[in-house]
């Protein structure tokens, strides 16, 4: 799992993931706060929060995805430049 204190769309990955614990600002206590909450969470729960994490950095951002992202646009390219 991972204590996070940048905001906006890293946030809405850590959420998504259930990967960790956010911190409400980027300020130092802010953070602080997030770490001392990291560290009241169970081992059990600390480790759930990682699997889901590891799991949903697989399922969206693992490599047959990226690849597959990859093939996707530049075939997009390639009909374009076929077309013009």
């Amino acid at each position: 799992p991972v204590v996070c204190n940048v905001p906006g769309e890293v946030a809405g990955w850590l959420a998504e993931a259930c990967g960790g614990v956010q911190a409400t600002d980027g300020g130092a206590t802010a953070l602080a706060d997030a770490m001392a909450r990291m560290a009241a969470t169970s081992p059990a729960g600390r480790h759930a929060m990682g699997a889901a994490a590891r799991a949903w950095v697989r399922a969206e951002h693992g490599r047959d995805v990226l690849g597959a992202r990859l093939r996707t646009a530049l075939e997009a390219t390639v009909a374009r430049c076929r077309r013009g």
